[in-house]
């Protein structure tokens, strides 16, 4: 899906807002939502709708920045304003379809270091497993040649070794 399917270039400002909005809270919503509770994309969600934020308030100070030029100017035709109009509501397009590709690109390369980190992290996990198991049996056959150390397996099934109690004089 483009931002062309969302927001088409030729969108009034007030469309333009509103569907921001109301992305904004379907984000927010999705953030907040009992299933991302411990997900960490619930802090993707919160940044994005953030961000989106910003670009309400930019259209918000276009539009404000053009009604300032309009008054300051002789008074415009209908296709003077139609013009500044549409100006504004491209230059909004823009700004916000760059912004969004800027923000795809960064959590990409986020979202890429994550999953390198926690296959590394897997990788480690599996290693020290591996020698602590091996470490066991190494220890456990040490154990067992140790004189006088009595070793088996307990009514539970775990391992364990009792040493006799040195004598007293």
């Amino acid at each position: 899906m483009d931002a062309v399917d969302i927001a088409p270039p030729d969108m009034p400002s007030d469309d333009l807002q509103a569907a921001i909005v109301s992305a904004q809270e379907d984000l927010a919503r999705a953030g907040e939502s009992p299933f991302l509770r411990s997900d960490p994309y619930r802090f993707i969600t919160a940044a994005l709708s953030a961000v989106l934020g910003v670009f309400g308030r930019s259209t918000r100070r276009w539009e404000r920045a053009v009604a300032d030029v309009i008054a300051a100017r002789d008074p415009l035709t209908d296709n003077d304003r139609a013009a500044l109009v549409e100006a504004t509501e491209n230059g909004a397009y823009r700004a916000m379809r760059i912004e969004a590709q800027r923000v795809v690109r960064t959590l990409d390369r986020k979202t890429m270091a994550l999953i390198g980190l926690c296959c590394g992290g897997a990788y480690a996990l599996g290693v020290l497993s591996v020698l602590a198991l091996l470490a066991f049996g190494v220890l456990r056959e040490k154990a067992e040649a140790i004189p006088g150390l009595s070793c088996g397996y307990s009514q539970q099934g775990q391992w364990f070794c009792v040493a006799p109690l040195p004598k007293q004089h």
